[in-house]
């Protein structure tokens, strides 16, 4: 079956463009024809990603990737308006290709945006949208309650949470670059460290003042920052040094890896690989595996209002002292889900 997937494919260390990349990969390994077009800010190097530059340069590649799919399925974070317009431009053009249309909305703050959409502009592309899809995934309880307020057609709306693929097997190589986190209490993975930002404060005032010999942290920072932030976390680190794995841009499975053992996730906001608010706000999710996947069903998002650095590392020295249960489990498979919605 001809499938195309639009979305986040950038290589950036956080879960929404894993996700993506785990959808394709599992696609292509069933047997289905799958392109996918990348409409985020950084560019792919991946061989099978088309990336799109300009909206008229989207089209282009719409139109020629598209016209003969059975499925187009657009995923997005949904609250910046020139990913809507494409959602919207993807919609249209697909109803003309006679392809099936769905909808994945990946959480984060479209359970706030999406209720302050002007009602000039951003409430018509959205209703729109979901007015000519077929089916619209909603990543949490939340997405799905606010996209619902957009469309009241229920039954075309579905929860399932963003998930990654879990590694089958771990080398020895793997092992050797996470041997830093190894007989750790606890891991925490900062995602999307640059500077200046909040996220990169409250990692700098962790360093200095609550991380405890028995916390190991997974660092990702941004590409035009490697270098210079490496060495100055590293400074700030002192004797803690020892406690932190760098990771790449541009290496998902590192990244993967540290997620399955990480306890705690904190990254800065994007929509469409664009860093958002980084001033001011970082996520933080918690991560729980599936029979086959990793998935984060708890998060929270902290925004700043005036001088909470020392009050964000109280609450993060909390939350790594305290012992948490355990998350249960899920027994979904997720992706069978998803192949259900798509046409047999």
């Amino acid at each position: 079956m001809r499938i195309l997937l639009i979305g986040n494919f950038s290589p950036l260390c956080e879960e929404e463009p894993l996700h993506n990349f785990t959808l394709l990969n599992l696609l292509k390994r069933d047997g289905h024809e799958c392109r996918a077009i990348n409409i985020g800010d950084t560019r792919s190097k991946d061989e099978r990603i088309v990336n799109a530059g300009s909206y008229f340069d989207f089209i282009t590649k719409l139109i020629s990737l598209g016209l003969r799919c059975k499925v187009i399925h657009f995923l997005t974070k949904g609250y910046v308006r020139p990913g809507l317009m494409k959602l919207m431009t993807t919609v249209f053009l697909g109803r003309l290709f006679r392809a099936k249309i769905i909808i994945t909305l990946h959480s984060e703050l479209f359970s706030i945006f999406g209720r302050l959409r002007s009602k000039m502009g951003g409430q018509q592309l959205l209703y729109f949208s979901f007015s000519l899809a077929d089916r619209i995934i909603c990543s949490d309880r939340h997405t799905f309650d606010v996209a619902l307020t957009h469309h009241r057609a229920k039954e075309k709306f579905i929860i399932i949470p963003s998930f990654i693929l879990l590694p089958e097997e771990i080398s020895e190589k793997d092992t050797i670059r996470l041997r830093n986190l190894e007989n750790k209490n606890r891991i925490i993975v900062f995602a999307g460290v640059s500077y200046p930002s909040l996220l990169f404060d409250i990692l700098n005032d962790l360093l200095a003042n609550y991380l405890d010999p028995g916390t190991g942290l997974a660092v990702c920072v941004s590409r035009e920052d490697s270098v210079k932030l490496q060495h100055v976390i590293k400074e700030a680190s002192g004797e803690r040094a020892g406690n932190i794995v760098f990771i790449e841009p541009d290496d998902p499975r590192l990244l993967t890896l540290a997620l399955t053992r990480a306890d705690l996730m904190l990254r800065t906001l994007s929509c469409d690989a664009r860093i958002l608010f980084k001033d001011i706000a970082f996520s933080i999710k918690r991560p729980a595996h599936g029979k086959r996947y990793l998935y984060f069903p708890v998060s929270v998002s902290f925004i700043n209002e005036g001088n909470v650095m020392d009050l964000c590392a109280r609450i993060m020295k909390n939350l790594i002292e305290e012992p948490a249960e355990a998350l249960m489990p899920s027994e979904e498979d997720f992706y069978e889900k998803i192949k259900d919605i798509y046409p047999v």
